[in-house]
């Protein structure tokens, strides 16, 4: 009845009512001032619950359980208990999950890429903080990785090593956007020729192999592939060695997310090394900052570029 009133959303009358942040003081204020004027009496404070839910893509990547790892290591430490939930491909039922969730938790941790615009309605409902995994800063209380550094870091090593024809093999995904826009303006600031080949998939490698074959058929010249993921790189890194292309000796390569399995392969795998379980512990203290109604709403973290033996000096 008072969401209607004022026109507003379930989720956020419930924030507002509960002293949660996510509404700006105006909006507060209107709705505590309605409410007390209706002697609205349809709402009481949250109680702590000592429990987050976390909201991830599967968990068969690497990438997602580091992340995970991460979250539970933190809310061990602060006295939270987790509820975690994996979505597998378009069959998740959202409203379920939140009906389940409701009242039982004081915060989400999700992925950006899980949030249309329903679901981020649906969430509202449950009147509780919500921080994302983002690939950048947006309006969502987040925490990313400073792409740009990272990317320019591998440029950079690149060119130091003689490299100027640069292959970039990248997914579709916001993830991979970013890194190969910043990858782009780092090579064109010096003066190297970067070539893009797309995959639909930065989790099959299969996928990449695919694709990077097809580029490699159009007869493109490059002494360096960069990949935006480290799974694309394994499967860019087959199809080298399947066409007789010696790593590093022939062609240089780097990956990107720094996987634990890449310094297993043959050559070991230069990569990025995101601060994955960093991130997971990130969220958790950024959730529970915002709980308690305190600190930043955002944290940009810092890769490391790991070089190892799948690059070298451009052949003279």
């Amino acid at each position: 009845m008072l969401a209607e009133k004022l026109g507003l959303s379930k989720g956020t009358v419930s924030l507002a009512l509960n002293g949660k942040p996510g509404v700006s003081s105006q909006t507060r204020d209107l709705v505590l001032k309605c409410a007390a004027e209706m002697n609205y009496k349809g709402y009481a404070v949250r109680q702590s619950t000592r429990q987050v839910a976390v909201l991830l893509p599967r968990l068969t990547s690497s990438f997602n359980s580091e992340i995970l790892a991460g979250i539970e290591r933190a809310a061990g430490e602060l006295d939270y208990d987790l509820i975690v939930h994996t979505i597998e491909g378009k069959s998740f039922k959202y409203e379920p999950f939140i009906q389940r969730i409701k009242d039982r938790v004081d915060g989400l941790i999700t992925s950006t890429g899980l949030l249309t615009e329903k679901t981020r309605e649906l969430l509202g409902e449950v009147g509780a903080p919500i921080v994302c995994l983002a690939p950048e800063k947006r309006g969502d209380a987040s925490v990313s990785v400073n792409h740009r550094k990272s990317c320019e870091q591998v440029i950079h090593h690149l060119f130091e090593l003689g490299h100027r024809e640069i292959a970039y093999c990248h997914g579709i995904s916001r993830y991979s956007e970013l890194r190969l826009g910043y990858s782009r303006d780092a090579a064109a600031e010096l003066g190297m020729k970067l070539l893009t080949c797309s995959t639909e998939s930065e989790l099959e490698p299969e996928i990449a192999y695919y694709n990077f074959s097809k580029f490699m058929a159009e007869g493109h010249k490059f002494t360096a592939v960069v990949c935006a993921s480290d799974f694309i790189a394994g499967g860019v890194l087959q199809l080298l060695n399947d066409s007789g292309l010696r790593v590093p000796h022939d062609v240089s390569l780097v990956g990107f997310d720094g996987l634990s399995w890449t310094k297993l392969l043959t050559p070991p795998l230069t990569t990025v090394q995101q601060p994955l379980s960093e991130q997971g512990e990130a969220a958790m203290h950024l959730l529970v900052d915002l709980i308690k109604g305190r600190g930043a709403d955002h944290y940009i973290l810092d890769s490391t570029l790991i070089i190892r033996n799948s690059t070298a000096k451009v052949k003279s």
